[in-house]
This record gives structure tokens, C-alpha cells and sequence, in this order.
């Protein structure tokens, strides 16, 4: 059953169902779904939390345990899937099916997958879980709704912003909501709350482009090298740049390691990628790659005052710590 996004309030009251399906490639509006489901179902007692990101090494063994296995005194399961890879095997539809089939009533399974092409609509397995279970296609946002979104953001931070300015701000960072949400954020570190003229998202952007292009963080990452990584750090936080930013190229980053990693493409189609990345793919093994997903998504809950049991309070510890791990 598709569920609107609009009726999703109404539907969780209505409807207590152990399975949600997402469909999306918008991270931010992703994410802002999940968290709605998430704070519906913690007030339902599931407290225990669990994230695996799904690709072709996953250890399928280990979920249906984590499932089955319930004692009287555990609590409530919130089993969260991410689907990364942008074509899914039909072997993963069928170990899905598998695993809701036996799903346990005490577990809430959100899985989220990229959206997925007309051809992979029409998978068998895939028709069969949205006709049994609740559905949400989450569509890109359109270019109206995006700098209504982009106002509406800068004002929950106390900054009024004119449509011209909007427009303007929008075009510069491409329609991105990802990259938008991490701009808007930069100016409350900068301008902090009040009027933010034209003039000022035009020399934002001038000055910002300027410094980016005397140092990228993503090109100092692929060096593998662990000191040069942890000065430019140093050195972005003593700039007063938002780890936001570090945390975006970070991500990036990893993600075509482990795109390059698991699908192990034909040799010519990444002779680029293998030239470029030489250094850091020798360097990081897969496992530390997905761990370090991970554990960027912790650092975000922590800027945003989310404490997170034996984690470190500290986002700027954290990303050193977490570089040390992935590169050692």
C-alpha cells in the first residue's frame, strides 16, 4: 500500500504495521521520513536500534538472528535497511521477501532503497512487498518547492532571506538539497540571526569558491595520508568552516570507494578511478569503509545536540578519530 507523504501523521496513528518501505534520492527529505516513523514508534516502547547498509558481502544470517531472537525482558527492535547500490539483485528481493515473511511482531523494519529505474519497478518480489506492505515513494523536489524549502530553513534559524536572494542561492548551489542544507547552516555560523541581503550570499559564494579552490578536504583525503589529513582539519576548524562541509566531501568520498570496492567494474571503466584513488584504496579495507557511514551519520546527530551513548561529544575528536580508524 502507497502512502502519501502528507497522510503519514495520519496513517502511523491509524496503523501500528512492523514494515516501511522508502524509495528515494534525496537524502535530507529521506532521512526527515525516517525520523518521523522513528519518534512515532519510540513513544511505542521500540527503544533498541540497528542500521545495516545491504550490498552484495552483506551477511544475511546475522539479520534473520536479530530478528528471530527476542527474550522476555528485550526491548522493541527498530531495524533499519539501507540499500546503496543503485541496481538491486534479485537475489536481495528474495532474501527480503524471506525475512518479512517471518517477521517477528515485535521489530520495526524501515528499508530504504535509491529510486529505482521503470525497468526494476517491475520486479516480481519488489510488486509483491509494496502490494503487502506500506510504501513511500519520496519524489526529487521541484524547483518552486525547493526555495520555499530553502526560506522556510533559513528562517527556523532566525535569517529572513527575499525570493530574489532565494532564487539566487538556490541556482549557486545547483538545486541540491543535500548541499543546500549544509549552506543554510554555514550562514547561521556566520551571519548568526537577522536580514541576509543579496550582496551577502553573493560574496558567501565569491569567498567560499576562492578558499575551496586553494584546498579541497576530498583531495587531501585521497592522499591516504593521516598527518597531511588531520593538519587540514586543524587548519578548516582554526577557518571557522563548518564540519558539515568536511562531512559532506567525506561521504562522497566513500561512497565511490565502495561503489568501486563491491562492483569491481570492468578494469577500463575505472582506470580513472583506480589511477586517482590509488593511494586510499590500498589503504582502507570495505568493511571500515561501511563503518564509516556509519559513524559520519553519529558525528551529524551530534551537531545537532543528539548525544549518543559511548560516542564522543566532541564532532571535530570524532572525524580525526574516525579518519585514524579508516586509514591505519
Amino acid at each position: 500500500m502507497q502512502i502519501k507523504i502528507p497522510d503519514l501523521k495520519k496513517y502511523l496513528k491509524k496503523n501500528i504495521k512492523p514494515i516501511y518501505i522508502l524509495f528515494s534520492n534525496e537524502h535530507i527529505l529521506l532521512k526527515k521520513i525516517i525520523k518521523k516513523i522513528k519518534k512515532f514508534y519510540k513513544k511505542k516502547n521500540y527503544k533498541k536500534k540497528y542500521i545495516f547498509i545491504i550490498d552484495k558481502k552483506f551477511q544475511w544470517e546475522k539479520l534473520f538472528l536479530i530478528n528471530n531472537f527476542q527474550t522476555l525482558f528485550e526491548k522493541k527492535k527498530i531495524i533499519e535497511l539501507i540499500f546503496i547500490e543503485e541496481k538491486i539483485n534479485n537475489k536481495y528481493y528474495c532474501l527480503l521477501k524471506k525475512l518479512v515473511s517471518n517477521i517477528n511482531i515485535n521489530n520495526l523494519f524501515i528499508i530504504s532503497f535509491p529510486k529505482l529505474t521503470l525497468k526494476e519497478q517491475k520486479n516480481k518480489d519488489l510488486i509483491y512487498l509494496k502490494n503487502k506492505y506500506s510504501y513511500i515513494n519520496i519524489s526529487n523536489i521541484k524547483k518552486k518547492k525547493f526555495q520555499k524549502w530553502v526560506k522556510n530553513n533559513f528562517k527556523n534559524q532566525k535569517q529572513i532571506i527575499n525570493n530574489k536572494t532565494v532564487e539566487y542561492f538556490s541556482k549557486k548551489i545547483n538545486f541540491n538539497l543535500l548541499f543546500a542544507n549544509q549552506e543554510i547552516k554555514n550562514f547561521f555560523f556566520i551571519y548568526k540571526s537577522g536580514k541576509i541581503s543579496f550582496e551577502d550570499v553573493k560574496n558567501f559564494f565569491s569567498n567560499k569558491k576562492i578558499f575551496i579552490n586553494k584546498l579541497k578536504f576530498n583531495k587531501v583525503f585521497i592522499t591516504a595520508n593521516i598527518i597531511k589529513i588531520i593538519k587540514t582539519i586543524f587548519f578548516l576548524k582554526k577557518k571557522k568552516i563548518s564540519i558539515l562541509i568536511i562531512l559532506w566531501d567525506l561521504l562522497k568520498e566513500i561512497r565511490i570507494l565502495i561503489k568501486y570496492k563491491i562492483e569491481k567494474l570492468n578494469f577500463k571503466k575505472n582506470i580513472f578511478i583506480k589511477k586517482k584513488y590509488k593511494l586510499i584504496l590500498n589503504k582502507v579495507k570495505l568493511i571500515n569503509l561501511k563503518k564509516t557511514i556509519l559513524e559520519i551519520f553519529k558525528i551529524e546527530k551530534i551537531i545537532k545536540g543528539i548525544k549518543i551513548k559511548n560516542f564522543y561529544t566532541n564532532p571535530w575528536e570524532a572525524i580525526i578519530l574516525l579518519i585514524i580508524n579508516l586509514i591505519k
